[in-house]
């Protein structure tokens, strides 16, 4: 996986430390995180995540979003990405020049002899708060081959896939790539006004808790 230049990540660790000062004054973001998201404040702390409520130069565009820092296991800044509560647009944005990487690596220094793959940096949150090591894929179509060494030294590899087409493609292609990997499919649910939607860990987390989750994925 690429590592920016050390210009790059002192730039990173500025804006890092930046938006998870302005978190602050953001109560629209710490509601986000906390109530929509589930997360506890500790988990909010520890996955320094921050807002965006005065843009570093060159980061105008993220005005208002939640910043998701992707870092390295001794704690380096390699890249940020941003995740939009509201308004018009694209729901994530990335910095220009940043390639795609697996989120949460430092599960990694967890030494268990399974690790958990979710779908995005949220659901890996939840599942790391619940006490799961996690890492997260940023999206079912950034899966890039050489993450396996990530993953290969583990007995089993469980991956909590969403519960639709998308979320069960993407486990049958890691399936093909991961011998040691195990699809967990999150389900579906029907909503009180009928509705049937796709689950997800950070949904199923919300709608039954710490112990159903725990028990669906049976470790």
């Amino acid at each position: 996986m690429p590592v920016p230049s050390q210009e790059r990540r002192a730039f990173l660790e500025r804006a890092r430390k930046s938006y998870q000062e302005q978190m602050n004054t953001a109560p629209a973001v710490v509601e986000y995180l906390t109530k929509t998201r589930g997360l506890s404040e500790a988990s909010v702390a520890y996955f320094r995540l921050g807002a965006v409520v005065d843009p570093l130069p060159s980061h105008e565009a993220y005005r208002g979003m939640i910043a998701i820092p992707y870092t390295a296991p001794n704690g380096d800044t390699l890249s940020i990405r941003f995740r939009r509560i509201e308004g018009d647009g694209a729901k994530y944005l990335t910095m220009p020049g940043d390639k795609p990487r697996p989120f949460n690596t430092s599960s990694i220094e967890r030494h268990t002899d399974f690790i958990c793959m979710t779908e995005g940096e949220f659901d890996s949150m939840i599942a790391h708060q619940i006490g799961l090591p996690a890492i997260g894929i940023p999206g079912v179509q950034t899966w890039k081959d050489d993450w396996g060494l990530i993953f290969a030294p583990y007995r089993t590899v469980y991956g909590l896939c969403d519960g639709d087409e998308a979320g069960r493609d993407f486990g049958k292609r890691i399936a093909e790539k991961l011998p040691n990997f195990r699809m967990i499919d999150m389900g579906r649910h029907i909503t009180p006004d009928g509705e049937d939607i796709s689950v997800d860990v950070n949904t199923a987390y919300l709608l039954h808790g710490t112990e159903w989750l725990l028990k669906k994925v049976s470790i």
